[in-house]
């Protein structure tokens, strides 16, 4: 199956998951490949979002989308480029994501249900949570071990 996890990270602990992600799921007979949303620098004065890298969803079987929460809520790059996607019609999709806050109720909750929304906009499957890393947990190895093993079962059963 060929896999597309499509990430914003702006610390590099969200590129982190996926890349382990990515490992799991290429060990597991896939083919999968990260791509990164990044934006423009702009000036501290400049509070709009531009995004420079959009990556193309075309040609997987799976999608993957993994964003940090930030300020209660989805990132604004990763709610962007969900508003800017085009119709991905009906592929499975799983989410994940980051926070620096310790519990889900924190903007969690709030960002995956943003994501699920936008996804389903878009014309996705019902979007699967696949896991959700707290960074200042000291449980944050077991998450991210959580969230690759749930990733290799989602893209296992998603066939």
């Amino acid at each position: 199956m060929n896999i597309g996890i499509i990430v914003y990270s702006e610390t590099g602990n969200t590129l982190s998951v996926a890349g382990k992600i990515a490992e799991t799921l290429t060990a597991a007979g896939h083919t999968a490949e990260v791509r990164q949303v990044t934006i423009e620098k702009r000036e501290k004065t400049d509070a709009s979002v531009r995004l420079k890298d959009i990556p193309s969803v075309d040609g997987f079987d799976l999608l993957i989308f993994g964003a940090p929460v930030q300020a209660f809520s989805l990132c604004a790059q990763m709610a962007l480029y969900l508003k800017q996607l085009p119709d991905i019609g009906g592929l499975p999709v799983g989410c994940f994501l980051t926070q620096g806050l310790s519990k889900k109720w924190m903007g969690g909750n709030r960002a995956y249900n943003t994501m699920r929304k936008r996804l389903l906009a878009k014309g996705s499957a019902e979007p699967v949570r696949i896991g959700h890393v707290h960074w200042r947990s000291e449980e944050r190895d077991e998450q991210i071990a959580d969230t690759v093993s749930r990733a290799a079962k989602f893209a296992a059963t998603a066939v």
